[in-house]
């Protein structure tokens, strides 16, 4: 069978704060960002298609992302790079977009 997803989608996940816990009466460590590498589909934007960003307003966007169901959410605005087969970087930007299907989530960059 062949492999539809051929690039690699790579970001880091926030980091999070320590916070105070009132129960032990302690402060609870936060947590590092840890990096995510996906499975995906980039398909370079050649017809100057556009897509909504989180503010709602239409711009031109660089590739159409496609992931495998199950993919974990990317938060709007996240920095993302997309790697080829042989590991060349294609693209290095913000995630304007994610949305989770039934059968594959997508994305715009």
């Amino acid at each position: 069978m062949n492999e539809i997803y051929l690039h690699t989608c790579i970001f880091k996940l926030p980091s999070t704060e320590p916070i105070w816990d009132e129960e032990n009466g302690g402060w609870t460590d936060g947590q590092q960002g840890e990096e995510v590498e996906l499975r995906c589909r980039a398909v370079p934007n050649g017809s100057g298609k556009q897509a909504l960003n989180k503010d709602g307003v239409s711009i031109v966007y660089a590739f159409d992302l496609a992931f495998p169901a199950g993919t974990p959410n990317i938060p709007a605005d996240t920095l993302i790079t997309i790697t080829g087969l042989d590991n060349v970087k294609l693209f290095e930007g913000r995630i304007l977009r994610f949305q989770k299907g039934i059968y594959h989530s997508i994305g715009w960059v």
